[in-house]
Formats: C-alpha cells, structure tokens, sequence
C-alpha cells in the first residue's frame, strides 16, 4: 500500500524542500517520523550525491540503522520486515546523517497490504520552518 509522503500522520522536522509532493532533505538530522501497525515498511530514497559515500540513518523500534545510498538512481530502503502474520506496531524515524556532500529526495513510502499508519498528528503546533507546515 503506497502512502501519501503528505499525509498529516507522517512528521516532518528539519530543512525540507519539496518538489511537488516528494520532499527532498537538505540539512543533517532531517527526519521523517511514522507508526504503523504492520510488518513491511519500504522508503524509496532518490541521491543526489555531491561526493563520498552516502549513507541515511534510522530508529526502527529504538534500534538505529544505517543505510548506503547509491550514488546515482533510486535506493529502496527496507526499514521494517517481519514474517507473514507477525503483525505489530513499528514506529520509525528516518534521518540524513551528513552534510552537504549530498540531498536525499524521499520518491515513494510502501507498507504492506495489511498495515495501517498509527496516529495522528492534524493538531500538532506548526513549526518555525515553513515546509513543516505543508
């Protein structure tokens, strides 16, 4: 199941650009913060590397990760996986860990057919940056 990068139960924190309705990170610590209830979650990130090697962070479930980018092209990034019928609640909040060597454009967010997101933020306080308020 696709879900909308806008959607109000996904946060948003940070320097963000959006280019129509994908949001590109440009600073470090720029995250991307979601529950669901299910067992597959797949974030397809877009590099646009400047130089050295790429790499974006997580906390899955309170365990950090980390994940090479490739240089040039989209990444799918696979951020949950539990067996069939191992449903339960995640929460996840993904990150850029470096500076300007690169931008990472968030293309596509999948969880499975049976998942749900959790949570909703519509009453949340807007922020200081205007693309956190989309």
């Amino acid at each position: 199941m696709q879900i909308d990068l806008k959607d109000n139960r996904l946060e948003y924190c940070g320097r963000i650009d959006w280019e129509g309705d994908a949001p590109v990170f440009i600073f470090p610590s720029t995250f991307l913060s979601f529950s669901f209830f299910g067992r597959r979650a797949v974030l397809t990130v877009e590099n646009r590397r400047l130089y050295w090697d790429n790499y974006a962070g997580a906390i899955v479930d309170g365990v950090q990760k980390k994940y090479y980018l490739q240089p040039e092209g989209a990444t799918e990034i696979v951020l949950v996986e539990d067996e069939p019928g191992q449903e339960r609640e995640h929460t996840v909040l993904f990150f850029k860990r470096q500076d300007a060597c690169h931008e990472m454009k968030l293309c596509s967010l999948m969880l499975s057919d049976e998942s749900r997101l959790t949570g909703d933020l519509a009453g949340r306080i807007p922020s200081e940056y205007p693309a956190d308020n989309r």
